[in-house]
């Protein structure tokens, strides 16, 4: 049985397949061992990259999320100032009211004071108009 390792002693023809065949297998095991040393560096360098632009997008959304937020509050500030201007405005019509009807009341008091003046100096008793009314047309017709 003829040996397959080649020695001294034997003709380089008969090697030369064997070799070859060896020569080739190695390529090969080298030939994945360098792709797989340039390619696990760059499927690492290339998952960081992934993992880095979605903390990105997670970040991105986090800073959306807030300015959301804040204009929410906003509004609501602005909803509630808006009614509290409204309940402010409500109060000075009603103080308003109020005191135009005190001053209505003022000038009625005023008035039956007034009247009642007039009427002791004009020595009439109170609430007699009609008596002033019918003495006056008596005295037109005479």
């Amino acid at each position: 049985m003829p040996s397959t390792v080649p020695t001294p002693t034997m003709k380089p023809s008969c090697c030369l397949p064997m070799l070859t065949t060896c020569l080739s297998l190695e390529s090969k095991i080298l030939s994945r061992i360098f792709k797989h040393r340039i390619a696990q560096p760059l499927i690492v360098s290339h998952s960081i990259a992934q993992h880095r632009i979605a903390q990105h997008r997670i970040a991105q959304h986090r800073i959306a999320q807030h300015r959301i937020t804040q204009h929410c509050i906003a509004q609501h500030r602005i909803s509630q100032h808006r009614i509290a201007q409204h309940r402010i405005a409500q109060h000075r019509i009603a103080q308003h009211r109020i005191a135009q009807h005190r001053i209505a009341q003022h000038r009625t008091a005023s008035h039956r004071t007034a009247s009642h003046r007039i009427a002791s100096r004009l020595h009439f008793p109170p609430n007699s108009r009609v008596e002033v009314n019918q003495h006056s047309r008596e005295g037109c017709q005479s």
